[in-house]
């Protein structure tokens, strides 16, 4: 219930939403209604393909989401939903931006089908809602005074600002470390291993790389996903305009895009002087076939995954994981070397 529950805000809220023109309208009753564009986003759940259009239409009964309509209901808030699959996004952006129909909806998602030209268009013609009149209307006090007062804060805004004195958006500015909690700032992005195989095979959580070595060899000498097969790998992409994805922040050396500010300083994971041994413990792990670096799409489906790299507070990609009827759900567990 709680897994189906989270899947349902993982496609709600995570879906990358971003202001559109206008600022919603008062139903008859007394709700602030907010249109909302975006995609109808569908992950597998217990081997069935679960969507958000099926239970915001009432075709899929949800004691969940009927709680979740409740919920912002209380907050004087009413959803009118223009859901589009997934495969079909990218026309229908560009058709929505073409027609004229981008302005009849508060939220849009995604901004993922625009190039800069074409955001730096639509904040030309007021298109967009700027961040910072967002915050400095609706915030609590707390982002208004890290925006306002905090050094870290200002620093992200001020990088962050258009021409015109506003932001618009917010991108990764900050690095990610283990051994000093205290400069852990924005997301908390590394990677999670599985913990019911950890459990399943009576195994401690690893605390070393040679104990994660054995670990990761452990899952497919033991067939953790009890298929039959050595196919059990740690899988990471670095077809991505990113240096590390997951490994690099265990040798101290961030965990992000290529480059990064601290403090001052623009700094990258390529200077540092462990790039070296974090390069070919990837190698290590690669040449005993532990390691995948490219996803095709069906490792999850496949109950093949030992470790991923994602945010820590993410739950959908657990649930991306199909495991055989009578195994327990997957469960990948943050994990820090």
């Amino acid at each position: 219930m709680k897994r189906a529950f989270l899947l349902m805000l993982a496609c709600l809220v995570c879906a990358g939403l971003f202001a559109g023109g206008q600022q919603g309208s008062t139903s008859s009753g007394g709700l602030t209604t907010i249109k909302v564009w975006g995609n109808n986003r569908q992950l597998p759940l217990s081997g069935r393909t679960l969507a958000l259009a099926d239970w915001y239409s009432g075709s899929l009964n949800s004691r969940l989401w009927d709680k979740f309509v409740e919920e912002v209901a209380k907050r004087g808030v009413k959803l009118e939903m223009t859901l589009v699959m997934p495969d079909q996004m990218e026309v229908a952006f560009q058709t929505l931006l073409a027609s004229g129909q981008f302005n009849n909806y508060d939220w849009v998602s995604p901004i993922n089908f625009t190039n800069a030209k074409s955001r730096y268009n639509l904040v030309n013609q007021k298109m967009l809602q700027p961040l910072d009149t967002v915050i400095d209307r609706y915030s609590d006090g707390t982002a208004r005074d890290y925006f306002a007062k905090n050094p870290a804060g200002q620093r992200i805004k001020k990088i962050n600002t258009l021409t015109d004195g506003h932001m618009y958006w917010l991108s990764q500015t900050d690095a990610f470390y283990y051994k000093n909690p205290s400069n852990i700032r924005g997301e908390a992005l590394g990677g999670s291993i599985r913990l019911d195989w950890l459990r399943r095979l009576n195994l401690p959580t690893p605390t070393t790389l040679d104990q994660l070595f054995d670990t990761f060899k452990a899952f497919q000498d033991r067939d953790a996903n009890m298929n039959g097969l050595k196919d059990e790998v740690a899988l990471i992409n670095v077809s991505e305009e990113q240096f590390a994805m997951a490994f690099a922040g265990f040798f101290g050396i961030g965990n992000g895009n290529l480059a990064y500010i601290v403090g001052d300083k623009v700094l990258s994971g390529w200077y540092s002087e462990r790039v070296r041994d974090y390069i070919t413990y990837l190698q290590r792990l690669y040449n005993a076939g532990l390691l995948k670096i490219t996803e095709d799409g069906s490792e999850m489906p496949a109950n093949k995954v030992a470790f991923y790299n994602a945010y820590f507070q993410d739950t959908w990609n657990d649930l991306s994981i199909v495991v055989p009827a009578g195994q327990p759900n997957a469960y990948l567990a943050p994990l820090v070397i």
